[in-house]
């Protein structure tokens, strides 16, 4: 009672025993995501605001995909500014209707309501 104990319950087949503590290799992760609303769009990408803290390194997520409430996605780019906002790579010949609108200039409708969201997997220790 006094001792730290770490139970993980699995279900299936057993495929390996293992003989020590130290041969135990596998992860243990949960889903995580991050969502943001759509600011802008300029040239090849679409500019998220409200996803990350400025403080926040995104190294860890440049790479990552990310999906918008119209049913697109991209591939986070890089930082943009340093407020906190990231710059997210689209084709632009791919993309739907509403998110073009996010490019328009012209257009003074608000873009507000599109939603971008990163799903991504936060590994945890295992015992």
């Amino acid at each position: 009672p006094t001792k730290n104990i770490c139970r993980i319950m699995f279900h299936g087949y057993v495929h390996r025993f293992f003989e020590n503590d130290s041969d135990i290799n596998f992860k243990v992760y949960g889903w995580r995501d991050k969502t943001g609303i759509v600011d802008r769009g300029t040239s090849d990408y679409v500019i998220v605001k409200n996803m990350f803290n400025p403080s926040v390194n995104i190294d860890k997520y440049i790479g990552g995909k990310i999906e918008f409430s119209t049913g697109d996605s991209g591939i986070l780019v890089s930082r943009f500014g340093a407020t906190g906002k990231i710059k997210v790579g689209v084709k632009i010949d791919e993309i739907s209707e509403c998110l073009k609108k996010a490019f328009d200039k012209k257009n003074k409708e608000k873009t507000e309501n599109i939603i971008a969201s990163h799903r991504y997997k936060k590994y945890r220790k295992f015992c």
